[in-house]
């Protein structure tokens, strides 16, 4: 699989401890841009043409790169001791691909007329 863009940043100092005000929020943040991906999606649904609704499938898919990120970021910080890291991630990039042929989908649905 090729490398995330933005895989070979290190934004975070490695510490040895993490307070769990930082916990709260690292899961908070995921919460949120899991919430965004399906909230995307069902505004998008709500809108007139499939134009606009191509567009809310790129906003989601936006959301499900933010969220690709931040298991990048707990991962590194070992908030993910308990659960299969590698398992989430693919299902993020599952997700990616189902939202990419949804776009191109409604993408060659708009230029047919």
């Amino acid at each position: 699989m090729a490398q995330r863009p933005f895989a070979r940043f290190r934004f975070l100092p490695k510490h040895k401890w993490i307070s769990e005000t930082k916990v709260y929020g690292i899961t908070c943040q995921i919460r949120r841009c899991a919430a965004s991906i399906a909230a995307s999606i069902a505004e998008g649904y709500g809108k007139r043409g499939n134009g606009e609704f191509q567009r809310y499938f790129n906003i989601a898919a936006g959301s499900a790169g933010e969220l690709e990120y931040r298991f990048l970021v707990a991962r590194e910080l070992n908030f993910l001791d308990e659960m299969n890291p590698q398992l989430l991630n693919d299902g993020v990039v599952e997700v990616k691909r189902m939202l990419a042929s949804l776009t191109r989908k409604f993408e060659v649905e708009r230029l047919a007329g």
